[in-house]
């Protein structure tokens, strides 16, 4: 809409402008997408992001240099043609996941804990239809339309070779891979940190299916902090003692903190 828009009621200086505006705010979101996977991932990284963002920055450019080349209108449209797939079939992935496996159930608790707020029941059948059955239906249709209408891509008749054609789809399959990939490192730590567990190959799959007994919401990982706040020179006013207890369902929807001791041992006369 905004292309359009600007071709019809603006001057050429000015739709110039408009479409560099519009390219640099989704490389905002692009850009920031991957700094926050990295910093998430390594937060020891933090202090360091205005240079990660500078690596980033430079590595896309880098890349992007083979679109601005003679050739660079047949790289564009080979990567726009067959990047569609990837993202099709990575979304797919994730609504199967997220509402059938890791359960759409848990997802919605997780929520509800975070923002502290307890949705209504018609609010709550609503999201669960729009994450287990609309969401996976509406991607796996455009995903059978999508390999429905394949063919080899062109650029004003020029057909491009069967080199590039393997390139193209080569940039579908690859992202895909990385979650098989991801799969087996996470079931490997798995069984590195639990050696002694008497478990399938199927029952550890499970197991890391499975909501993740550590995960607490952050407000309450502040309360912990208010309940043993750090005096001056690094000395506690009081130890503490937390055994959190934590369950997840379609039926739970929260946290209970159970076992909460304090020891003044260090508190002054």
């Amino acid at each position: 809409m905004l292309v359009f828009l600007s071709s019809v009621y603006l001057d050429t200086w000015q739709r110039d402008s408009t479409l560099i505006l519009n390219r640099l705010s989704n490389q905002f979101g692009t850009i920031e997408t991957l700094l926050t996977a990295i910093l998430d991932k390594k937060p020891k990284l933090l202090p360091k992001k205005p240079l990660i963002a500078l690596v980033i920055c430079s590595t896309i450019c880098v890349f992007g240099l083979s679109t601005v080349v003679q050739a660079g209108v047949y790289w564009e449209e080979m990567l726009n043609y067959y990047a569609g797939f990837a993202t099709v079939v990575l979304a797919l992935i994730n609504a199967t996941v997220y509402g059938w496996i890791y359960g759409a159930g848990n997802l919605l608790d997780h929520l509800q804990h975070m923002i502290n707020i307890k949705f209504p029941v018609t609010l709550v059948w609503i999201l669960l239809f729009l994450w287990k059955i609309l969401a996976p239906l509406i991607i796996s249709v455009i995903l059978i339309f999508n390999f429905i209408a394949v063919s080899k891509i062109d650029y004003h008749g020029y057909v491009l070779p069967d080199w590039a054609q393997l390139f193209g789809w080569l940039t579908v399959w690859v992202p895909f891979l990385m979650v098989p990939i991801a799969a087996v490192l996470e079931y490997r730590k798995e069984v590195a940190a639990n050696p002694y567990e008497v478990l399938t190959v199927w029952q550890r799959i499970v197991k890391l299916t499975k909501p993740s007994t550590k995960w607490i919401p952050s407000y309450l990982k502040h309360e912990q902090d208010i309940i043993n706040p750090p005096t001056e020179n690094g000395v506690d006013n009081a130890d503490t003692i937390i055994n959190s207890s934590t369950s997840y369902g379609t039926n739970r929807n929260s946290i209970d903190m159970t076992d909460i001791t304090l020891q003044n041992s260090n508190l002054p006369v």
